[in-house]
């Protein structure tokens, strides 16, 4: 990973041994608490955005404890996460399939007055 660092943010490129740019992390160091965006390249296997999240926490925010938002994106938006602190795993902010409702193709133009 590669880092970028701002006052508000912080942001860090994904990349393969080749250092090919596989995604994109992105912390606003807002309240009520972080948020995090994940934005993985296509090609990356489906469900390694778990991966990504694990080693943020273990390797990077593991001096920022607390709650953390998280919101991925992977071939489409996959939805709003949060580690649960009683059982250790990672939930959704909404119901389970709240990705299949994010379809803009799918929204019809507002009808006119």
């Amino acid at each position: 990973m590669r880092s970028t660092r701002g006052h508000q943010a912080e942001a860090w490129s994904i990349v393969n041994v080749e250092d090919e740019r596989r995604g994109e992390v992105t912390m606003v160091w807002g309240e009520p608490h972080p948020y995090c965006l994940v934005v993985l390249d296509p090609e990356i296997e489906a469900g390694s955005w778990e991966q990504v999240i694990y080693r943020l926490e273990q390797e990077i925010l593991v001096e920022e404890p607390g709650v953390v938002s998280y919101a991925v994106w992977h071939k489409g938006f996959v939805g709003e996460f949060y580690r649960c602190a009683d059982c250790g795993e990672l939930h959704s902010q909404f119901d389970e399939d709240a990705g299949s409702e994010l379809r803009l193709n799918d929204l019809e133009p507002p009808e006119e007055r």
